[in-house]
């Protein structure tokens, strides 16, 4: 986040040596395959280059990623309840 543009979305490394941005895995009960983690981030210094889209839309990139996700769950659940549909008939 920038004091002056707003909420941003970076693109952060893990660096394992200097320990500016570490990574623990967290069990869950559905997957290990989603990749679910702990981010600790500690003054980790990020260059410009980094910088995913437009300084202040992180907010915005978020949201829609989130809306794809969606869409895509519901795809599935229309497309799993169609072949169930079609089984029954």
């Amino acid at each position: 986040r920038t004091e002056k543009h707003g909420s941003v979305m970076l693109l952060l490394e893990r660096d394992d040596e200097q320990g500016s941005v570490t990574t623990k895995l967290l069990k869950t009960s559905y997957s290990a395959a989603a990749g679910t983690a702990y981010v600790t981030i500690h003054n980790a210094r990020v260059g410009a280059d980094h910088l995913i889209g437009k300084v202040g839309n992180g907010f915005m990139q978020t949201m829609a990623n989130f809306n794809f996700e969606r869409w895509g769950m519901i795809c599935g659940g229309n497309f799993h309840s169609r072949m169930v549909l079609e089984e029954c008939m």
